[in-house]
């Protein structure tokens, strides 16, 4: 699913993480594997700041809700660092 489609399993959750991916991919200058390091270092900081366990899948879902809205492709780590600080100033 991140970084390519050979041998990598069918179903409905891999297709929606796929999906996501490319949504997000087409949007930013960061990869594939970068959007998912971005989104599992946003995870562990939720984690480890308010104690909250959020699905990757409920964040790639608003990561591509954020940079739907963004034109060209820029660097997306920014949006993703500051959406895990306005969740962690909002707490649990």
């Amino acid at each position: 699913v991140i970084d390519g489609y050979a041998g990598v399993p069918e179903g409905p959750t891999v297709t929606k993480y796929r999906a996501l991916l490319d949504r997000i991919e087409a949007k930013c200058a960061e990869r594939r594997v970068q959007i998912a390091d971005l989104t599992v270092a946003v995870q562990k900081a939720l984690r480890d700041e308010i104690g909250v366990e959020e699905p990757l899948l409920n964040l790639l879902r608003e990561f591509r809700v954020i940079t739907a809205k963004l034109q060209g492709q820029p660097k997306c780590q920014g949006a993703f660092s500051g959406y895990a600080q306005i969740r962690v100033a909002q707490g649990p």
